[in-house]
């Protein structure tokens, strides 16, 4: 039986803890478990990136599926040590206990990657063009409350505030949200222009 180690802290374990917070889930699929991060298709980079990341992090091979009729593709590894070598558990993140870990919160660096991670999943900065300038503003959504806490922790580790509205989070100040997207190298933006 061959057995799993779990992945060293580093910054890329980090950013793909953040991936699956966002958009990930570890099933089961018969004898193995299935670990499947959700993507969106306008973002073709992004899923070379995660497909990438999985493989060099667990040496597993990965593999993108294009869900029929919608706007999404699914990055999808499969092996019996998933849950081992992320040290995750299995099952829906509302209710199998789902943490962040600890170790994120301990090194500036690995808590830039995560917030990277979430936002490219589960957020966007956007350009908006309306009333003859262009403002910024990044906003993160998370129906599961230990996931927005857990967003809210860092960018607050970060020296950054967002407003919390429910399930979303938002900073509306261009000049910041700018700052914030650079400082964090975020791949994932939205322009919007307004007449």
């Amino acid at each position: 039986m061959t057995e799993f180690r779990l992945i060293d802290p580093s910054v890329d374990f980090a950013y793909l803890i953040g991936v699956i917070a966002g958009d990930g889930c570890i099933t089961r699929a018969g004898h193995v478990y299935k670990l499947e991060i959700s993507c969106d298709a306008a973002y073709p980079e992004l899923i070379v990136i995660f497909q990438d990341l999985i493989a060099r992090l667990t040496g597993l091979r990965t593999t993108s599926i294009k869900v029929k009729g919608k706007r999404c593709v699914r990055v999808v590894a499969n092996s019996a040590g998933i849950p081992e070598l992320l040290g995750l558990p299995p099952g829906a993140k509302s209710k199998n206990g789902f943490r962040v870990p600890e170790w994120i919160f301990e090194n500036v660096e690995y808590v830039k990657a995560f917030v990277r991670g979430l936002i490219e999943t589960d957020g966007t900065v956007a350009e908006v063009y309306r009333h003859g300038g262009w403002y910024a503003h990044i906003h993160f959504s998370a129906a599961n409350p230990i996931i927005m806490d857990a967003f809210l922790r860092a960018v607050e580790i970060l020296g950054y505030s967002f407003k919390r509205v429910g399930p979303k989070a938002y900073m509306a100040n261009t000049a910041l949200a700018r700052k914030f997207a650079a400082e964090l190298g975020i791949a994932k933006s939205k322009t919007y222009v307004y007449s």
